[in-house]
């Protein structure tokens, strides 16, 4: 009995460094620069932008901050939108890690930790215009840029 018991718990303590170990962890997540350069817009002409000093392409994936600055907010006290997300180039895919809402001072009105799993980049959308421009418009010399 008392091996059968070891053998749950040590089965438990598995899943558990697991499970942490694949979630992502705000400290991983750097915290934007600020340093946005404008890189299109909606179709509603709301500003989308990425954050240069937090760019980062490795191989056929990149890593970028991007920002929505509204010009009609969908909500009163919403300014500017802004996630964390990496995009797989040859796939096309995109995955976001953190999400915030910024209120017209620049505070957060929302920061959350999310986990998505990896979708396909729509034509024309927000992140459609951060693929072209992350993946096949800002070539990093020598194939590697990396974070600052």
């Amino acid at each position: 009995m008392k091996l059968n018991i070891k053998f749950l718990y040590g089965g438990l303590i598995f899943l558990a460094f697991t499970f942490f170990a694949c979630a992502p962890n705000v400290s991983s997540i750097p915290e934007p620069t600020g340093e946005w350069v404008p890189v299109g817009e909606t179709q509603d002409k709301n500003i989308i932008s990425i954050d240069t000093g937090k760019y980062s392409k490795r191989d056929v994936k990149a890593t970028v901050w991007v920002r929505v600055d509204y010009r009609t907010p969908p909500q009163p006290k919403l300014n500017a939108s802004q996630f964390y997300a990496q995009f797989n180039c040859q796939q096309e895919t995109f995955e976001i890690y953190r999400t915030m809402q910024l209120d017209t001072q620049g505070e957060r009105l929302e920061d959350k930790l999310v986990d998505t799993e990896a979708q396909k980049v729509a034509p024309g959308s927000i992140e459609g215009v951060v693929l072209e421009k992350v993946c096949f418009e800002h070539k990093a010399p020598e194939g590697d840029r990396k974070e600052g």
